[in-house]
């Protein structure tokens, strides 16, 4: 049910993590489980931010507390489950640090992801329809889009980026 509902940047993110399986497993065993069978379904969208998380009572709130008068200022965004939060943190940090670290890298690289991804997939698009090579696109991602990332993955990212676009997009 995760699987099939997840946003593509999450899905690339957790894949470049080799945390997808673990994290599925996860979000089903601490949260998805807990939902009766009929209400597993919305649990899932919530989780995968599909539909709004908070219920009409903490919007309300959520007005007052910002001096806002008409929901349809609230920022959409807002009313969404961050990835961070489907991780208990508090839980993760009292049985094993190790794992505490490992997700809070994920979590890092899942917002990397969301904001990067966009871009880079327009780059590719724009480069393979101008007949660049693979190489070509590969260095040219990494100069413009991964200068800061640690070079000693600079350019297996690259290239997990660029296989994942064309795969996606069917190039």
């Amino acid at each position: 049910m995760l699987c099939d509902r997840m946003p593509q940047t999450l899905d690339i993110a957790l894949r470049w993590c080799k945390a997808k399986n673990k994290w599925v497993d996860y979000v089903y065993d601490n949260t998805i489980k807990k939902y009766p069978q009929k209400e597993r379904s919305r649990a899932v969208k919530q989780v995968l931010g599909q539909i709004n998380y908070y219920n009409i009572d903490e919007i309300v709130i959520y007005f007052r507390m910002m001096g806002r008068k008409q929901s349809k200022e609230i920022p959409k965004e807002e009313l969404k489950l961050p990835f961070k939060y489907t991780i208990n943190w508090e839980e993760m940090a009292s049985k094993d640090i190790n794992e505490l670290q490992m997700w809070q890298s994920v979590c890092t690289w899942v917002v990397w992801f969301k904001y990067w991804y966009s871009y880079i997939e327009n780059a590719v698009k724009i480069s393979m329809s101008n007949g660049k090579v693979y190489s070509e696109i590969c260095k040219d991602i990494e100069t413009r889009f991964l200068p800061k990332i640690d070079i000693s993955i600079r350019e297996s990212l690259s290239m997990f980026l660029v296989d994942n676009i064309k795969k996606f997009n069917r190039i």
